[in-house]
């Protein structure tokens, strides 16, 4: 697989952010109050997952992509509308957006 797994890059236990400083730089510059942040004591660790999602996107042609669920369901990506318009595609059929369906599954 392709896929890496992101490495963490501070300890959850309150790793350096230089200077000597314990805490992260939002906090420092001021746009995080401190006494919103955790204290070492109360971090907690996230659980493994328990569903991955797994998908394989192909492109059809041109702008068409077809993403295949693991179930076997195909969904048709593409443009429509302004972004249609402003990238003068008018010659491509009307297809949904990847954002439509993100949309649409939050808003579900």
């Amino acid at each position: 697989s392709s896929i890496r797994k992101a490495r963490p890059t501070r300890s959850c236990t309150g790793g350096s952010w230089g200077q000597g400083s314990r805490l992260p730089p939002a906090v420092t510059a001021g746009y995080l109050p401190r006494n919103l942040l955790p204290t070492s004591d109360e971090f907690v660790h996230m659980s493994q997952p328990f569903y991955t999602a797994r998908s394989t996107v192909a492109k059809v042609d041109g702008i068409h992509r077809r993403a295949t669920l693991e179930d076997g369901t195909e969904i048709d990506f593409g443009v429509h509308g302004p972004i249609k318009a402003h990238y003068r595609l008018d010659a491509e059929p009307d297809r949904p957006l990847p954002v439509d369906y993100l949309v649409a599954a939050a808003a579900g």
